[in-house]
């Protein structure tokens, strides 16, 4: 091979051919690797480079990012800055064990007919096959006591005492009520195929726009992912990459509950996965009291 007609002229004008130089993969692996932490840090909302938060660890994390448009603007309760938090500790072993036998013992009187069965305890309203119930009248009519008794109502009031203060101090708000439904879930791999569209639990959703009422969601779970069951995780869809939190006994997901937060739980690959879900709203015509929470459910 010869010298190019360019590098000829070059040459002729007193000016040396230039070799090829060869790259410095070791400077540019450098830059490289600067340039996707650079990115990964101010690209994403702040805490979001852990994409997978599993069952064996123990944390406290929390994401923050801008509320999407429709937010609520009800003054020092609306948050001006959205996000999600994962936390472990804030109940013990007990609490969660108390809740858990609370679940079993009401849902013993229904049961979906494929994966999910739900519990609202404001309502009453329970699965029962491919409907819901109303488990607080079907047993006073049968004249049987209810399986909610003072202790776990004190217990419930506690909890959700306890997740509103942790919210509000997280988004640094106040006047937060709890509002419905409150429900305890249970999700069965071994049950059989949807047979109606709630029993579909895994598809994206935002929980504004279903429940309405809701501006802040929390839930606890109930059980462990990896020992109680397999699949079933939460999951946070964002541009860039979901969030996929595991459920483990006492974990607590709290969250902004607009479009900014759209989430899913994957579907349940075997074992059963329990799980409490509490919402809070800042408009008071949509709020419960603790006394109207648990009004019709002890008796």
């Amino acid at each position: 091979m010869g010298i190019s007609k360019k590098a000829q002229r070059k040459v002729q004008k007193g000016k040396p051919q230039q070799e090829d130089q060869p790259v410095n993969w070791l400077k540019f692996t450098g830059l490289l690797i600067v340039a996707i932490a650079v990115y990964g840090y101010f690209g994403l909302p702040k805490g979001l480079l852990n994409r997978t938060i599993d069952s064996t660890q123990d944390i406290d994390q929390s994401w923050s990012f801008s509320c999407s448009p429709d937010t609520s603007k009800v003054p020092k309760c609306s948050p001006r800055t959205c996000g999600r938090r994962v936390v472990d500790g804030l109940f013990t072993s007990t609490e969660i064990e108390a809740l858990k036998n609370l679940t079993d013992a009401t849902m013993q009187y229904g049961g979906g007919s494929a994966g999910p069965t739900i519990y609202d305890v404001h309502s009453g309203a329970l699965t029962k096959g491919n409907q819901f119930i109303d488990i607080y009248q079907s047993l006073k009519a049968q004249d049987m006591s209810s399986p909610v008794q003072q202790h776990h109502i004190k217990l419930i009031k506690d909890m959700t005492t306890r997740l509103r203060s942790t919210i509000e101090k997280e988004y640094d708000v106040k006047n937060l009520v709890l509002t419905k439904p409150t429900f305890f879930s249970r999700i069965q791999a071994s049950k059989s195929d949807a047979a109606n569209p709630n029993d579909e639990y895994w598809h994206y959703h935002i929980d504004k726009k279903q429940y309405g009422s809701f501006d802040y969601t929390s839930l606890i779970y109930l059980n462990t992912a990896g020992e109680d069951f397999t699949g079933g995780e939460f999951e946070f869809e964002a541009t860039n990459g979901p969030l996929f939190v595991h459920p483990k006994a006492g974990r607590a997901v709290m969250f902004t509950s607009g479009d900014e937060n759209i989430h899913r739980v994957n579907k349940v690959t075997s074992g059963t996965r329990y799980a409490f879900t509490v919402a809070f709203t800042c408009t008071q015509s949509d709020g419960i009291t603790a006394a109207e929470f648990m009004n019709r459910a002890a008796w």
